[in-house]
C-alpha cells in the first residue's frame, strides 16, 4: 500500500497522530477510481469474470472430449472382446 502512494498509483488521505506521524490511511473512490469496486459493477470486474468464465468453459469442453475419447475407446475394446 505505502509503495503505491509513493509510486503515485493511490491516492491516500493520512489522518495524523498528536505526534505527527501516520496514524490512518483514507483511500477515497472519488480519488481512486480505478481501484475495482467491491460490489462488482466496475467494467475491469466484469471483464475479469467473463474471461475466468471463458476459460472455465473451454477447460470443461476440453475434460468432456477426453471423457469421451476414452469412452469410446473402452466401448470399442469390449465390443471387440465380446464379438470374439
Amino acid at each position: 500500500m505505502k509503495k503505491l502512494i509513493r509510486e503515485g498509483r493511490l491516492k491516500a488521505r493520512i489522518v495524523l497522530t498528536e505526534n505527527g506521524k501516520p496514524h490512518e490511511y483514507i483511500f477515497l473512490k472519488k480519488e481512486n477510481p480505478e481501484l475495482i469496486d467491491p460490489d462488482g459493477h466496475s467494467p475491469a470486474r466484469k471483464s475479469y469474470d467473463r474471461n475466468r468464465d471463458k476459460v472455465t468453459e473451454e477447460r470443461i469442453r476440453e475434460e468432456e472430449k477426453k471423457l469421451k475419447a476414452e469412452r469410446d475407446k473402452l466401448t470399442k475394446h469390449y465390443k471387440n472382446i465380446l464379438t470374439k
